[in-house]
């Protein structure tokens, strides 16, 4: 089955999940999401820094929030954007080491 027939039957656990992590969001001590973290998610499991517009296709949300979302990774240090030398528009999004630890503290705190 291709992705684009898969996007329907994904729409609705995604959505789920969405708010299990919005939920999660509120309990940790900076101003993330659960749109953020799975954000983050996602940056940490590619092994290239993917296109903003990659990651709000793979997330089904607007670039917008994935936008607003990359504001937010870079004042807490988590990520920063990469612009294209042969295309300006484009930005890819590229986790830090200290994005990479935060990811492993979150982690930790579902886990137990």
């Amino acid at each position: 089955m291709s992705v684009p027939a898969l996007r329907p039957r994904l729409t609705e656990p995604v959505k789920a999940s969405l708010a299990t992590l919005d939920a999660f969001g509120r309990a940790l001590p900076v101003d993330l999401n659960g749109r953020h973290l799975a954000i983050l998610a996602m940056l940490v499991t590619r092994p290239d820094p993917p296109r903003l517009h990659e990651v709000a296709q793979g997330l089904g949300v607007a670039r917008s929030i994935v936008t607003r979302a990359v504001d937010c990774f870079e004042k807490h240090g988590f990520a920063e954007r990469l612009g294209e030398p042969d295309d300006k528009r484009q930005v890819r999004i590229r986790i830090t080491p200290e994005g990479r630890r935060f990811v492993d503290r979150m982690l930790t705190i579902l886990a137990a």
